[in-house]
């Protein structure tokens, strides 16, 4: 029973390390300068990123693509179809400064599911948003890991916004959904370029890897505890 006891400390000590939620927050800069300005700041204040500009990929298309910030889903059917396209040039007012090279486009999608990732832990995610809500559409933005945020978007042909998304403690992923809602849906598309993922310092979570400390005592206690257990139970 002393052996059932220990291992039921270590199994609790894991779980206490898993159920905490990373509770999203949004920023929206509004403007082509104030954009950059406002990447220049966002990049700044991360202790370690990574970035996908789309230019090391093919331009292609289709209903899921897989890229260095998660797995992009068209996942509702705009005016071409349910699809998205990593795409090159001036195409209705996307791919305009500051993108340059390749870009996310949608394609008119009414909905694109953003899985997003970058091989690690992160608490901060910023990229370019063009072209959002031109035609009439509201683009309903919600990031969720466990807790639920959105924003909601619209503006003139072309405009341009840096968005940054933060949490209050690190994430391996997380479910990014872009949908549109109102009028001429079907018909609203918009562009993402020069995502970066990576760790704020001394924010969100922090610079460290995961587990945190609290974590690694629970669980350095469990294990000694299990341990201490297994070695009174041995033949002498």
């Amino acid at each position: 029973m002393r052996k059932l006891g220990s291992l039921a400390v270590v199994v609790g000590s894991l779980a206490c390390a898993s159920t905490a939620w990373a509770i999203p927050d949004f920023n929206v800069t509004d403007g082509v300068a104030a954009s950059q300005t406002s990447q220049t700041s966002f990049v700044a204040s991360l202790g370690s990123f990574t970035r996908e500009t789309f230019n090391a990929s093919s331009p292609t298309t289709g209903a899921v693509l897989t890229t260095a910030a998660g797995t992009f889903t068209s996942t509702i059917a705009g005016q071409q179809g349910q699809i998205i396209s990593i795409a090159n040039g001036d195409i209705s007012g996307r791919g305009l400064a500051p993108f340059s090279g390749n870009f996310l486009e949608s394609r008119d999608s009414t909905g694109v599911s953003w899985r997003a990732a970058s091989g690690g832990t992160f608490d901060a995610i910023g990229f370019f948003l063009q072209d959002a809500g031109d035609q009439g559409a509201l683009l309903n933005i919600t990031a969720n890991d466990g807790t639920a945020k959105s924003i909601t978007v619209q503006g003139g042909n072309g405009n341009t916004r840096y968005i940054t998304i933060t949490f209050d403690q690190p994430v391996t992923e997380v479910a990014i959904d872009f949908v549109n809602t109102g009028s001429n849906l079907k018909s609203d598309g918009w562009g993402l370029d020069n995502i970066t993922i990576g760790r704020l310092i001394g924010g969100g979570g922090g610079n460290a890897a995961v587990p945190e400390p609290a974590s690694i005592a629970s669980l350095a206690s469990g294990l000694l505890a299990l341990g201490f257990v297994l070695r009174r139970r041995r033949p002498s």
